[in-house]
C-alpha cells in the first residue's frame, strides 16, 4: 500500500486504495474468510464521499 503524509504526521491513503480494500473484505466475508488486518485497517478508512454530501 502506498500512503501520503500530511503535515501533521498522520497518513492518507489513496482513494482507489481504500476501495480496492473495502472489495477485498466483502470478497473475503463473503467467502467465510478474514482479510489481512492491515488490509481491514485500509477498508475502514473514511472517504470524502462517504460523508454523504
Amino acid at each position: 500500500m502506498t500512503a501520503t503524509t500530511q503535515p501533521n504526521g498522520m497518513f492518507r491513503l489513496p482513494s482507489s486504495t481504500v476501495r480496492l480494500a473495502r472489495a477485498l473484505v466483502r470478497d473475503a466475508r463473503r467467502r467465510g474468510t478474514r482479510e489481512d488486518s492491515r488490509v481491514e485497517d485500509a477498508a475502514r478508512t473514511p472517504l470524502p464521499e462517504d460523508s454523504g454530501s
